[in-house]
């Protein structure tokens, strides 16, 4: 027996099976005989997730002959000697990555900027770890937060030497 769409417990709005004893009894007899979810749901006329959720609700739950998907048999070997073949789509019209820009090798003079002060015109990298919280304050590139070198220093991939910090009020 099917209950009306939208009666029942769930989010999916489908409708939902009343399962009797005769139907568990008959979902287990063809699960035994190596029937996918799929066609055990064309038998009994619900769908193949109706099936797989009352096969896991069941106690033992049901075990479901799993058919192989894809080509049959082995991969094809590649000849000897011939070159690996690339996955990648390999086309001519790729342009050379521009170089990045020069990494200053010295940090801007910090103007310790306390949070309530961070103004749009401020480099946002915080220096210390308690409070009071200063920000560098230095002018920010263009579309960033940071500074030049406070952009380099977080956003830049390339490795480079620990940076020199300048000394912040605490240290004073």
């Amino acid at each position: 027996m099917t209950i009306p769409t939208g009666v029942g417990r769930g989010f999916g709005g489908g409708s939902r099976v009343c399962w009797t004893a005769a139907q568990d009894a008959r979902i287990r007899e063809l699960a035994a005989q190596g029937l996918t979810t799929a066609e055990a749901a064309a038998v009994l006329g619900v769908s193949k997730n109706q099936i797989i959720g009352r096969g896991r609700r069941m106690r033992p739950p049901v075990q479901w002959e799993h058919k192989p998907f894809g080509r049959p048999g082995p991969r094809p070997r590649r000849k000897p000697g011939a070159p690996p073949r690339s996955r990648r789509k390999k086309s001519g019209n790729c342009l050379p990555m521009p170089e990045p820009d020069p990494i200053p090798e010295a940090p801007p003079p910090s103007l310790n900027v306390v949070v309530l002060d961070l103004r749009k015109h401020h480099c946002r990298y915080p220096y210390g770890e308690r409070s009071p919280y200063l920000f560098c304050g230095a002018e920010p590139l263009k579309g960033s937060s940071y500074c030049a070198f406070h952009r380099a220093m977080t956003c830049d991939p390339r490795p480079r030497a620990e940076p020199t910090l300048p000394p912040t009020i605490r240290d004073a």
